[in-house]
């Protein structure tokens, strides 16, 4: 993780940059293939990432969550609106569960990424 001169090394097929990662990152050492994937917490973390050159960046955190205040939460209509003119593909990250996952749907993501409802499965 954040380390791209190891993923150069061993050849991997991408990498995950964290949002405290703000380092330039050069891409004429990996190959055509070569997925980069950045996390933002706000529009100033996401020009980094835009300029780290991410091909996917993750946005968060979407609802409310143990790890982050009420505060901090942006919401659909905050997260649509940080969003707007972003050109590169978005994933929704933080808080979503079987409950709220519908409401992603009012938002112009291409994938999520969750774990609490792998964590804490629903009872049938």
């Amino acid at each position: 993780m954040d380390n791209y001169k190891l993923a150069v090394k061993y050849r991997v097929s991408g990498i995950y940059l964290t949002a405290k990662n703000k380092a330039p990152v050069f891409s004429k050492f990996f190959r055509n293939n070569f997925q980069i994937i950045g996390s933002a917490h706000n529009q100033i973390e996401y020009f980094f990432k835009i300029r780290q050159s991410c091909n996917l960046i993750m946005l968060s955190p979407i609802f409310n969550n143990p790890k982050y205040s009420y505060n901090k939460i942006l919401n659909i209509q905050k997260f649509n609106l940080m969003s707007l003119g972003w050109k590169k593909n978005l994933c929704a990250l933080g808080g979503i569960n079987l409950n709220n996952i519908k409401k992603i749907q009012c938002t112009k993501v291409k994938s999520i990424a969750y774990n609490r409802a792998i964590k804490n499965p629903p009872t049938n």
